[in-house]
């Protein structure tokens, strides 16, 4: 009998142990949505990380991934969880962030960081994520985000929304620099090196383009490099299907934020179309606008090649902004093809 009573009490402590200490299976990747204080009052707006993209992926071998831009993998760390303390370890095991699971589910997580004093300071950070599925669900994907519809085919442009995933054990633009000798010679150089290609719903990489050349060193080892990776990209996904996606690729070699704005992207662009190139000259278009947004000649150009690409919906768009910016140019066009 005294058996039977202290094996129902052992069993009766696992039982309540089990259920006060939660398990917590934080697989997959988790973008960051909001950030405040633990207080939940907000940041101040010169917070760099109020705004900026965040994600945490965790695997199966206790690595997390952080990661500041949707198209790189991250630095990798390794991670615990005991309780709802979650801890981040570097690589020679020392701890750098605890965080609090104050709450998770299958599409939200949330984090306290824990600061100097512990949990009880109010200037804590607390962190809301979203599973990644959940957040490009919730950004929808607008008609600037398609380069070009081709029949049935509608290739997108990459972005923290809709991207492919390089499935190398690093993040594909470490694996391009240690595979790039030329690296080393140009990194103390102000130059500035740019690239696109096409990751197909097959997960198959086709279209490269260099539209900002280095050296032909350079661009020649680029190209035997990118060549390794053909078996290492999961494909975009949209609705549940794989869908074909352009993504980019940059390396600059400057200190001066002044050097990239120096390029004249809106002539290039203008040439790249006249050379019948009009994913080239979209590119450009781009980064001229990112620079001056109100450049009524660049975003009709735009405009006049997302019609050659196809994509009626975005050059409208364009037009419509060039007519509010006082364009005459845009009537006939918009008359054509807006209706």
């Amino acid at each position: 009998m005294k058996h039977f009573v202290l094996l129902s009490v052992i069993l009766l402590n696992t039982i309540f142990c089990s259920a006060s200490s939660p398990t917590y299976s934080l697989l997959g990747r988790w973008i960051k949505t909001k950030i405040t204080y633990q207080d939940r009052s907000e940041l101040p707006e010169d917070m760099e990380m109020k705004y900026q993209y965040t994600r945490f992926s965790f695997e199966k071998s206790n690595k997390v991934y952080i990661s500041f831009a949707y198209n790189d993998k991250g630095v990798a760390f390794s991670y615990t969880i005991k309780d709802k303390l979650l801890n981040v370890a570097n690589e020679q095991g020392y701890i750098i962030n605890t965080y609090l699971i104050e709450k998770h589910s299958d599409s939200e997580l949330i984090l306290i960081q824990k600061g100097i004093a512990g949990f009880d300071e109010p200037d804590c950070l607390r962190y809301i994520f979203s599973a990644e599925q959940k957040y490009q669900q919730s950004s929808p994907l607008q008609s600037n985000d398609i380069i070009s519809i081709m029949s049935e085919d509608t290739l997108f442009k990459a972005s923290e929304k809709i991207y492919a995933t390089y499935t190398g054990k690093t993040s594909f633009h470490e694996f391009l620099t240690a595979n790039i000798a030329e690296y080393k010679q140009v990194s103390a150089t102000n130059n500035f090196f740019l690239a696109s290609f096409i990751v197909r719903k097959t997960g198959e990489i086709d279209s490269v383009q260099i539209l900002e050349s280095i050296n032909p060193n350079f661009d020649s080892q680029f190209l035997k490099a990118i060549n390794k990776t053909k078996k290492s990209w999961q494909p975009a996904t949209y609705k549940g299907h794989p869908v074909d996606v352009q993504m980019q690729e940059q390396f600059k070699f400057t200190s001066s934020g002044k050097f990239v704005s120096a390029y004249d992207f809106g002539q290039k662009g203008k040439d790249a179309m006249k050379a019948g190139k009009y994913m080239s000259a979209l590119y450009y278009f781009d980064l001229s606008l990112k620079a001056r947004p109100d450049n009524i000649e660049i975003l009709y150009q735009r405009a006049v090649c997302k019609l050659y690409l196809g994509n009626k919906d975005a050059a409208c768009e364009d037009l419509q902004k060039v007519k509010e910016l006082g364009g005459k140019n845009a009537d006939q066009l918009i008359e054509n093809n807006c209706k």
